[in-house]
Formats: C-alpha cells, structure tokens, sequence
C-alpha cells in the first residue's frame, strides 16, 4: 500500500471514462467527491464539458433513460448515476415516473452536480493537482492533446499533472513524462466495465504516488520523445524596446 496522505487524495481528479479510479481511491480511503468520479464519459464529452465550461450540464430536458439507474446528458453524451429509475419494456426504454414525479428527484440531483462542478473549478486553483484520464479502448494521442489544452487554459498553477493511463502489462506501475505537465502510467489491465470495482489496484497505487510526487522531483528529468532543448538566457544587457530591430514584424 502506497503512503498516500489524505491531503495527497484530495489533490486528485478523476477524469472518467468509468468508476473504476473511484473504486481505487474508496480502497485508499477517499471518499471525496468529483464530477465525474461516478459517471461513464467518453474523453470527446470530457473535452466539450470542459471546453463549455460545463455550460447546460445535466438539464432536465436534455436526461433521457440509459440503464436502470442512469441517465445519459444527450447535451455532453455524459451518463450519470441517477434515483430517476427506468426499465427496459417492450423495445424500448421508460421512465418508471412521469415528469411531474421526476422533479423533485432531479432538482436535488441537479444542486449535487452544481456543488461539484464548483468543487472542480476550485481544484483548478490548487498549486498541484493532479487530472486522471483512462479510457478501456485506449486514447488517441490528439485527444490527450485535447484534454491537456483545455487544463492549460483553466489550471492557475504551472504545476498541475494529467495523467493518462493506459493498460500494458509488461509495464504495469510504470510512467513515462511525456511533458512537464504530462504523464503517461501504466496498469496491468483496465476493469471491465460491467465489473468496474475489480481492477489493478497495485499498479494504479504506484502510478498515482508517482504522478502526485512528481512536481517534488528536484532532477530535471526528460521528456519520453523529446530532444532536450536548452534555452540558457541570453548574457547581453536588456534591450531597448524602442529601438528598431532589422528583420523585426
């Protein structure tokens, strides 16, 4: 068991795509909430809920029927966990109380997802957080790119972490720095989705005390697929900002 703190727990966010991190982290001992800790979300739909900032999540019109006990946002393609139950009938699927009998249970709900939207834009603020991106099916490296983009147009501090994991059992518990901000860890299988409690616990628990310490790295440590380029700077005095420069737009 890795020595993570309550404190270190609380650095991390789950970024989907199922509950299996949320799993982990209840064996750690958190219990914190996140957005999409309990959800099922595809990267494409992190990347829109992000980019929107969250604009018209989990409206009332926009839930329909999904599983017994979700719903699926038709705004986000998110699916949500959910007391709006639903059974599967006759081809399709229903409600099993109108809309009048669905309000109450949406609007308390709805006020939960709002806190934790909140709760999310708050652990942009933080010095060092730490985002947690998986998907079984793998993902593409432009949708990685996609993610990390829009954590640089909202994280305040230059010292947060994504974290992309993949399933590679010749690697499990390792990680590779990608970029200063982010990294790539390995587990030895991803849980099924039907069966999201049972995953790879030791390899996740060595990735994420690996992702969490990483900025406490004191040695400067290279990029996986990157040159190392220095940019010393430069011994002349200050320039003259007024003074016109050859070549200068």
């Amino acid at each position: 068991m890795p020595s993570l703190s309550a404190a270190d727990l609380k650095r991390i966010e789950s970024f989907g795509d199922n509950c299996e991190l949320g799993f982990v982290l209840r064996r750690l001992g958190c219990e914190d909430g996140m957005l999409f800790r309990w959800s099922s979300i595809r990267p494409e739909s992190l990347i829109a809920s992000l980019r929107d900032d969250f604009a018209g999540l989990y409206i009332f019109d926009n839930l329909v029927a999904h599983r017994d006990k979700m719903v699926l946002d038709q705004r986000y393609g998110t699916a949500w966990h959910t007391e709006m139950v639903s059974r599967h009938a006759d081809g399709r699927r229903e409600f099993l109380i109108d809309a009048a009998g669905r309000r109450p249970i949406y609007a308390a709900e709805a006020l939960k997802r709002g806190h934790l939207v909140e709760k999310l834009r708050q652990k942009f603020e933080f010095s060092d957080p730490v985002f947690v991106l998986k998907c079984n099916d793998t993902v593409s490296a432009a949708t990685v790119e996609a993610v990390h983009y829009q954590l640089y147009r909202r994280v305040a501090s230059p010292r947060f972490v994504l974290l992309e994991v993949r399933a590679d059992p010749a690697r499990a518990g390792e990680i590779d720095v990608c970029d200063r901000t982010l990294l790539r860890g390995y587990v030895s299988h991803f849980a099924l989705y039907e069966d999201a409690e049972n995953g790879d616990d030791a390899s996740w628990h060595r990735i994420l005390e690996r992702a969490l310490a990483h900025h406490a790295v004191s040695a400067p440590v290279e990029p996986v697929g990157f040159a190392n380029i220095v940019l010393p700077f430069p011994n002349e005095p200050e320039p003259k900002l007024t003074q016109i420069v050859a070549g200068d737009l």
